[in-house]
Order: C-alpha cells, then sequence, then structure tokens
C-alpha cells in the first residue's frame, strides 16, 4: 500500500490524496483509480471546496493533485497555496502542455505537471515523495 508514515507494529499509513477537479466524471474516475492502489482519497470541485477540505483535515494531506482549470480560481495558485500551507506534494494536471505553461505551473511551487488524458503510471509516480524522477 502507498505510504508514507510509520504506524505502530510497523504498518505504512496509506497517503491521503486530496483530488481537486470540477468534472464530474474526471473526478470519480480519478478518485476510485487512487482508492483502488490503496491511496485515502478527499475531493473537491472548487477552490473555495478544496480549502474547506484541506482546512478540516489539516496536517492529513499528503498530495494535492489538482485540475489547473477550476470554475473559480487558478488550479496552480491554488496548489501552491496548500502546498505552502500545510507541506503537501502538490501535483497539477492540465489540458494545456506548451512548454511556457508547464513552466510557469513549476515557477508557482508545482511539484509535478502531468498533461491530459493521463498517464496512470506516470500519476503514480507523480504521486511519490521523489516524483517523476524516481
Amino acid at each position: 500500500m502507498p505510504g508514507n508514515g510509520e504506524l505502530k507494529g510497523g504498518r505504512v499509513r496509506a497517503q491521503t490524496i486530496l483530488v481537486i477537479e470540477d468534472h464530474a466524471d474526471t473526478l470519480m474516475a480519478t478518485s476510485r483509480f487512487l482508492a483502488n492502489k490503496g491511496y485515502h482519497v478527499l475531493t473537491a470541485t472548487s477552490c473555495a471546496h478544496a480549502r474547506k477540505v484541506v482546512d478540516s483535515f489539516s496536517g492529513c494531506v499528503d498530495v494535492v493533485l489538482g485540475d489547473i482549470g477550476l470554475p473559480d480560481g487558478d488550479g496552480a495558485k491554488l496548489m501552491a497555496e496548500i502546498k505552502a500551507l500545510h507541506g503537501c506534494r502538490a501535483v497539477a494536471v492540465t489540458g494545456f502542455g506548451q512548454a511556457s505553461d508547464l513552466a510557469r505551473y513549476r515557477l508557482m511551487n508545482v511539484d509535478e505537471c502531468l498533461v491530459k488524458p493521463l498517464n496512470l503510471d506516470a500519476l503514480i509516480k507523480a504521486l511519490t515523495p521523489d516524483g517523476l524522477n524516481s
């Protein structure tokens, strides 16, 4: 099971992933895929919703996986904000895969940037502490 925290008895705590996506089918498919891989998944459909979720689970979110285009704001800015406040990894997902777009997201302190449609192997690697470099 994916993990990053040691519990009593040598068990490993599953990583908690906050998935932020405004497209319902994509949110459901991504969440199910990650849950089936052993992650604990929280979901949000907007910037405001994500802030409420991460505040409710403060200190428990290991990775924020979010769409760049959200109905109420810039997903990259939101992930950078959550990362700065809570110390989690930030993985952006976008349909805009131009080199200039990807560079802008990295300048905003996003750890990884994946281009839609998602490569599921790359997604799992991006969620690890070493990211796509592992």
